[in-house]
C-alpha cells in the first residue's frame, strides 16, 4: 500500500513532463521548456569555399538552468546564407544537436542560426572565392592614340569565380597579339583582393587596330584599341583679345577627327598655358587641364588670361597633334561706354555670351519654307543669287577680312508641318512665332542635318502671301539666352534672322539682321513723327539705320544692291572689333592735328572720339566716295554723339548735321547734308562736349585739326529705351529677344 502512494507522489510530481501518469517519455513542450541556455560545441568561426559545405559540422550543447544537457530537444535551423542541413533531429543525450551547413555564393561574412524555445546561437563562417572561372575586360575598351604612344587610361580585368566573386592573388598574364606595342608590367600582373589586375598599354607604330590578351590558364579576353592620326583645329579666331586677368569673351573650342574627316569623342585634349600666366578653366569656370570631346569632337574650355599686357598663348593637345591659340591682353579700352539700365541693345561693350562674336569663320544655314497656304514661286537659285554671294562679300570687306561668312543653303524649300495662318499671320504687317515655325522645320530636317557646324540660321519664307499681299511682311532678328532657342540632336540654335516679304527681295535687309545678332541696335526711330522721320537720328550713313535703301540693276528686281552709307559707322568697326582701339584716336583735352583715313578704306586712322562722359563719346569720321559708300551724296566729316545708355530705336547715336536739316531730299534721304566738308562747312563747334574741328584738305585723307578744352559731359537724351512703347519694334521676353 505505502509503495502505490509513492508511485502516485512520483506521478503528480513529475506530471508537468508526462504526457500521462500511464508512461511514455516528455513532450517537445515539456523539454523545450527545460532549456535555459544554448552553447557552440564545434564548427563556428570556419573558412571555407563558395558554394561548398564546412568541413566541421555546426554544433551546440543545450542546457537546462542547473546546466544540465537538455535531451531530446528538436532544434531548427536557418542559414541566411546557403542551406544547412541537420545531422538528427534531437539533441542527444549530451544535449548535443548537429548539422552540416553549405556556404552559399557571396565570398565573404555568412551567417547560421541554431534556434529553440526563445534561445539561440548564430554560426558565422568566412566564404572566400572559389577557383577562378572566367576573366573580363572592365576598363580601357576601345581606346584610341597616336601610333607608338600610350594609352590615357590603363588596361584592367577582372578575374572571378564561377558565382562572379573576385579572385584575388592569382597570376594574369599579359601578351601583345598584333601591332606591336608594349604591355607594362611586360609580362605578368598579379589581381588583388578586388579580382582586378592592371596593365598599361602603349601602342605600335602602326596605324589600325591592335590586340592584346589577358590570360588566365585555359581562360583568356582580348582588349583592342586603335592607332590613329587625329586633326586638331582651331575654331573662331587663332588669335583674340581681351582684358588681363580677364576670361575671354568666348570659349576657347577645338575639334578632333580622324584621318576620314569623321569626329573623335571621349579624346582626352590636355590645355596647357604656354605663356603669360593665366588659367585654364572647364565652362563651369573650375580650374582644369584636360577636357575630353564630346560627340561632335569638340573639347571647350574658359581661357582666363594672365596679368601682364601682351600676347599670351595656350596650347591644346590630343596625343601627337597640337594646336596653339594666341591672345592679346590688352588694356582697357577708353571707348568703353557704360551702358544704362537693362537693355541687350545698347552702344557699350557687347555681351558675347548673348550675342555671336563676329570674328573668324561664321557659319550659317540658309532655310528656305513655305506653307500650304503660302507655297513658293521662287526658285532656290533666286533666292542664292539674291542673298548668299553678296552678303559673303559685304562682311568679308566691311569687316577688313576679319569675319568671314559662309553660307549652306538646305536644299529645296521645305514645306512647313502647319499652314502660315497657324504661325499667327493672317493680315498685313505680321511675323509668325519664327522660334515655333523653327523647331518644326527643325523636327522634320535634323535627322540629315548637323547643326553643330552652324552659328546662325537664315529662315527664308515666301514673297508673297495670301494674308498680307505684297505688303511688308516684317524682317526680324532673334537672340535667345542659353537654354531658351531650339534645340537639335547637335546643339541649340539661338541665333536667327528671318527674312519676309518686303517690298522686294534685298540682301541688305539680312545684313541689318545679322548686324542685329552680333549686337548692334537699330538706329532709326521706333516711334517716328511721320515714316519719312524715322531716319532722323543718323539719316542713311550705316546700314543699322536703314537696309531698305537699294537701286535695282539692269531691271531685274532680284538683283539689288546697297546705296548710300553702306559702310558701318566707325564706332560700330570699333565696336565689332573690326578696327582695334589703337585704329582711333583718342583726345580727352588739347590739340590735335591728324590725317584721318575714309571709313570705307582700308588704312588708320578711322575716326576722332572725344569721351565725354561714363557712357557718352562724340566721334569724328572721314567719309568719302569710294568702297561700300561709293554712293554718298554728300562726302565729308561725319560728327556724331553716341550715348550707351539709351537703347535701340531710341536714338543711340544721333548725327551732328552741318545744315539744318532739309527732311528726305529723294534718293539721298534724311541727312544727306549732315558731313562738314570743304569750301563752305569746313568748321564744328561742339560746346557740350568742348570741342571744335576744322577740315583742312580733303582728297585720298582729310586733314582735321581738333582742339578740345576741359571735358564737358554730353546732355542726356530724354527718350530711354522702354521695351513696352515699342512692342512693334522690339519685343523682349525672359531670356530672348526679337528686334526688327
Amino acid at each position: 500500500m505505502g509503495m502505490r502512494r509513492i508511485a502516485i507522489s512520483v506521478c503528480i510530481a513529475a506530471l508537468p513532463f508526462l504526457d500521462s501518469c500511464s508512461g511514455g517519455g516528455p513532450t517537445q513542450a515539456a523539454t523545450a521548456a527545460r532549456a535555459n541556455e544554448m552553447a557552440a560545441v564545434s564548427g563556428n568561426g570556419q573558412m571555407g569555399t563558395v558554394g561548398a559545405v564546412l568541413s566541421r559540422t555546426l554544433e551546440v550543447r543545450v542546457l537546462d538552468p542547473a546546466r544540465r544537457p537538455v535531451k531530446g530537444l528538436v532544434v531548427s535551423w536557418r542559414a541566411e546564407h546557403g542551406s544547412v542541413a541537420p545531422v538528427m533531429p534531437a539533441t542527444d543525450s549530451e544535449g548535443i544537436a548537429r548539422a552540416v551547413w553549405t556556404l552559399g555564393p557571396s565570398a565573404g561574412r555568412q551567417v547560421a542560426l541554431a534556434q529553440v524555445a526563445g534561445i539561440s546561437f548564430q554560426f558565422e563562417a568566412t566564404a572566400r572565392a572559389a577557383a577562378p572561372a572566367t576573366i573580363r575586360l572592365v576598363r580601357g575598351a576601345s581606346q584610341f592614340t597616336a601610333p607608338g604612344a600610350p594609352l590615357d587610361q590603363l588596361v584592367t580585368v577582372a578575374v572571378e569565380d564561377a558565382f562572379g566573386n573576385p579572385v584575388g592573388d592569382v597570376t594574369v598574364s599579359w601578351e601583345v597579339v598584333s601591332g606591336g606595342g608594349t604591355v607594362t608590367p611586360l609580362r605578368t600582373t598579379t589581381t588583388g583582393s578586388d579580382g582586378l589586375a592592371h596593365a598599361s598599354w602603349t601602342l605600335g607604330p602602326q596605324l589600325g587596330t591592335q590586340v592584346i590578351q589577358a590570360r588566365l590558364g585555359d581562360f583568356f579576353t582580348t582588349i583592342e584599341a586603335n592607332a590613329i592620326s587625329p586633326v586638331i583645329e582651331i575654331e573662331g579666331e587663332a588669335e583674340r583679345r581681351g582684358l588681363p586677368g580677364r576670361p575671354l569673351g568666348d570659349l576657347v573650342t577645338v575639334r578632333l577627327r580622324d584621318s576620314a574627316g569623321q569626329p573623335l569623342d571621349r579624346v582626352e585634349v590636355q590645355w596647357t598655358v604656354v605663356a603669360g600666366g593665366g588659367e585654364v578653366q572647364m565652362e563651369s569656370g573650375n580650374p582644369s587641364r584636360s577636357v575630353r570631346t564630346d560627340a561632335s569632337g569638340r573639347a571647350r574650355v574658359r581661357w582666363v588670361l594672365g596679368p601682364a599686357l601682351g600676347l599670351q598663348t595656350i596650347e591644346a593637345r590630343a596625343t601627337v597633334a597640337v594646336a596653339k591659340v594666341d591672345a592679346w591682353a590688352m588694356p582697357p579700352a577708353p571707348l568703353d561706354l557704360r551702358p544704362g539700365p537693362p537693355t541687350w541693345l545698347h552702344e557699350g561693350p557687347t555681351d558675347y555670351s548673348i550675342f555671336l562674336r563676329p570674328r573668324g569663320e561664321i557659319r550659317a544655314l540658309m532655310l528656305l519654307v513655305d506653307f500650304e497656304d503660302a507655297p513658293t514661286t521662287e526658285t532656290t537659285s533666286q533666292i542664292h543669287e539674291v542673298y548668299v554671294p553678296p552678303m559673303i562679300d559685304y562682311f568679308e570687306d566691311v569687316s577688313r577680312g576679319r569675319m568671314r561668312l559662309s553660307v549652306d543653303m538646305h536644299p529645296g524649300w521645305v514645306r512647313a508641318p502647319r499652314r502660315l495662318e497657324a504661325y499667327g499671320v493672317t493680315g498685313p504687317g505680321m511675323s509668325p512665332n519664327t522660334l515655333e515655325l523653327l523647331s518644326d522645320v527643325v523636327h522634320q530636317i535634323d535627322p540629315k542635318v548637323d547643326f553643330s557646324r552652324y552659328h546662325l540660321v537664315y529662315l527664308v519664307v515666301p514673297w508673297m502671301n495670301p494674308y498680307t499681299g505684297d505688303s511688308p511682311n516684317p524682317a526680324h532678328a532673334i537672340i535667345t539666352e542659353q537654354g531658351r532657342g531650339v534645340h537639335t540632336d547637335e546643339r541649340e540654335i539661338r541665333h536667327i534672322a528671318y527674312a519676309g516679304n518686303s517690298s522686294a527681295r534685298r540682301y541688305g535687309v539680312l545684313v541689318h539682321e545679322t548686324f542685329h545678332l552680333f549686337g548692334l541696335p537699330d538706329l532709326y526711330d521706333y516711334n517716328p513723327r511721320f515714316p519719312s522721320n524715322a531716319h532722323d537720328f543718323v539719316g542713311r550713313w550705316d546700314p543699322m539705320s536703314t537696309s531698305v535703301l537699294s537701286y535695282l540693276e539692269d531691271g531685274d528686281p532680284l538683283r539689288v544692291k546697297f546705296a548710300g552709307g553702306a559702310s558701318p559707322m566707325g564706332w560700330h568697326l570699333l565696336k565689332l572689333g573690326w578696327i582695334d582701339a589703337g585704329d582711333v584716336l583718342s583726345l580727352e583735352e588739347g590739340g590735335i592735328e591728324a590725317d584721318l583715313d575714309p571709313v570705307a578704306a582700308g588704312g588708320t586712322p578711322k575716326a576722332i572720339v572725344f569721351r565725354t562722359g561714363p557712357s557718352t563719346a562724340l566721334v569724328m569720321e572721314y567719309r568719302l566716295n569710294l568702297g561700300r559708300d561709293a554712293l554718298l551724296c554728300h562726302p565729308g566729316l561725319l560728327v556724331y554723339e553716341v550715348d550707351a545708355r539709351i537703347g535701340s530705336g531710341q536714338g543711340p547715336i544721333r548725327v551732328v548735321p552741318a545744315l539744318a536739316d532739309p527732311g528726305n531730299t529723294g534718293f539721298c534721304g534724311a541727312h544727306e547734308h549732315a558731313t562738314f566738308a570743304l569750301p563752305s562747312r569746313a568748321h564744328i563747334r561742339h560746346p557740350a562736349s568742348g570741342s571744335e574741328a576744322t577740315v583742312l584738305t580733303m582728297g585720298d585723307l582729310m586733314r582735321v585739326r581738333t582742339q578740345r578744352s576741359a571735358a564737358a559731359a554730353v546732355p542726356a537724351v530724354s527718350r530711354m529705351l522702354v521695351p513696352a512703347q515699342n512692342a512693334d519694334e522690339l519685343v523682349v521676353e525672359p531670356g530672348r529677344i526679337l528686334v526688327h
